[in-house]
């Protein structure tokens, strides 16, 4: 089940590094009216370092599971390696293939074209709308990360207290798989039932072994 959990979730990781590419091409064709293939060289220029760096970041992330002791290591392991082929596939993809594809299949768009401008005619108001909204959110973002950026030395002693609280709530948290409640106790009880009134009445007795690892019952 972790298995295809990972397959799940490397569907949308595969698919996100190529997005970035062709995205990335669309806005520099209508920004400056470049042709496919120069824009294609522009884009991979500006985002090659991003790609390469997300795919580690990940690898970084996921990694370290495929080390992990005991039953935790054998339950995570599969998922790991599932994980981490599909992103460094990913990469390689959106450097390999898909720079090909937007340099040969993207048509040239005069410059300052918008991509709702070319949709269905009855959707057009809603796409410009969402774009109007969306590029005013990147500006904000961006003048978010303009701030940060020239206050460094205030946001990296941000980052370092978050580090040291993380480090200190790994430190206290309990590591071990099992609870401390599971002490591999057993129970036994009996219970006795009739048929009907008039006949025997008839005992019955289980008994029901509950350990760390299994539950057993015994007639």
């Amino acid at each position: 089940m972790l298995t295809m959990f990972a397959m799940v979730l490397a569907i949308g990781l595969l698919v996100d590094d190529a997005i970035v590419v062709v995205e990335n091409v669309e806005r520099i064709m209508s920004e400056e009216g470049l042709p496919p293939f120069e824009a294609t060289r522009k884009s991979m220029d500006q985002i090659t370092s991003a790609l390469v760096g997300i795919g580690l970041v990940l690898s970084a992330v996921f990694g370290p599971m495929i080390f992990f002791p005991g039953s935790t290591g054998v339950i995570y392991r599969q998922f790991s390696v599932t994980v981490i082929a599909s992103m460094l596939l990913s990469v390689l993809v959106a450097l390999i293939l898909t720079p090909v594809l937007c340099a040969s299949l993207l048509k040239a768009v005069p410059k300052g074209h918008e991509a709702a401008e070319t949709g269905v005619r009855f959707l057009r108001p809603f796409f410009l709308w969402f774009d109007r909204f969306f590029y005013r959110l990147r500006d904000r973002y961006m003048a978010v990360i303009d701030r940060i950026l020239g206050r460094r030395a205030r946001y990296a002693a941000v980052f370092l207290v978050i580090v040291a609280v993380m480090a200190v709530l790994y430190l206290r948290m309990p590591t071990g798989y099992l609870p401390d409640e599971d002490q591999g106790r057993s129970w036994r009880w009996s219970s006795s039932r009739s048929a009907r009134p008039s006949s025997r009445p008839r005992s019955s007795c289980a008994t029901w072994s509950v350990t760390s690892s299994s539950i057993r019952r015994t007639p």
